[in-house]
């Protein structure tokens, strides 16, 4: 404020929007120092080969969980391979938008794996919104591709020619898993592209290169050091919320627990799956913190 009226005094015409708000010390302080944000990356590659080199030698560790249904590393980069051979043959390997609409799974962590392992860019689409919405998206994107589920293909407004089920990554004889014959990523390709909700207008893709997705993990390793064992995730992969839990967890080589679709909105169903998986890690809203922690004994919670 003295400022403020410091500075209305030697300019009494002036708008106010235009006077400074702090002295040139602050100002250099707030607006130079703190400012200072270059940091070097601390991995020398993209998201798949990052996470290929942290699993190393943990291939039968379980990578993911939901309901009885479960992958080691071992079966989620076989799966996500096989994916990825799919998805090639109808890119021809370009870094291109590749949509991905799954519900609540395993089968949903090797769509967005086999995406990436593609070279191509993954756009979540929420099984459970609007058509209208689904559709605004895929024509607004210009997706290239799209990978379902075999049960939610009929709601989806796409050519049946380019479309790739999930369930035929699961198949023996799906499909060739070498690795060495995939794309070549760089780090400002884009990694996802993920829609706001359209409360204040026409939803718009938000695009998040890998050289972004990496800096921002790097600092969460940085700043949380402990090793995520078991994470819970709750936030569906079309919101932004669930790239922290997923590749947080990947990066340690730890276990996603993944909700059912009709247990993730339930608090006691969550407790119940902290205290059977004893789950080390969860990103939650505020509210669904207050409420787990209010509602749910202390023991179980434990872990």
């Amino acid at each position: 404020l003295e400022i403020l009226l410091g500075s209305l005094t030697r300019e009494p015409a002036a708008r106010l929007a235009a006077l400074p708000l702090l002295g040139q010390e602050e100002r250099d302080h707030v607006v130079v120092e703190w400012n200072k944000t270059v940091a070097e990356l601390p991995f020398g590659s993209c998201i798949p080969d990052v996470i290929n080199a942290r699993i190393a030698g943990k291939l039968g560790h379980t990578a993911v969980v939901c309901g009885e249904a479960h992958l080691t590393y071992g079966s989620l980069q076989t799966q996500a391979g096989r994916l990825a051979h799919r998805i090639c043959k109808l890119t021809q390997g370009r870094n291109v938008l590749v949509a991905l609409c799954a519900e609540r799974s395993t089968q949903s962590l090797v769509g967005l794996l086999g995406i990436l392992k593609a070279g191509a860019a993954y756009l979540p689409l929420d099984p459970n919104a609007p058509e209208q919405r689904q559709r605004l998206i895929l024509e607004d994107a210009a997706a290239s591709v799209l990978v379902t589920q075999r049960h939610l293909r009929s709601q989806l407004p796409f050519p049946n020619e380019r479309v790739i089920e999930l369930e035929d990554a699961g198949e023996a004889d799906g499909g060739s898993v070498d690795n060495a014959s995939l794309p070549t990523l760089q780090l400002d390709h884009l990694a996802y592209v993920i829609y706001t909700s359209g409360s204040t207008g026409r939803p718009k893709g938000v695009e998040v290169t890998h050289r972004a997705l990496l800096h921002s993990l790097a600092a969460r390793l940085k700043f949380y050091e402990e090793p995520v064992d078991r994470c819970l995730l709750t936030f569906p992969l079309a919101f932004d919320g669930s790239i922290t839990g997923i590749f947080w967890t990947l990066l340690h080589a730890g276990t996603l627990v993944i909700p059912s679709e009709d247990s993730y909105r339930d608090p006691r169903q969550l407790t119940a799956l902290i205290s059977r998986h004893q789950i080390s890690h969860v990103v939650w809203v505020p509210s669904l913190y207050d409420v787990v922690l209010r509602d749910s004994p202390p023991a179980s919670l434990g872990s």
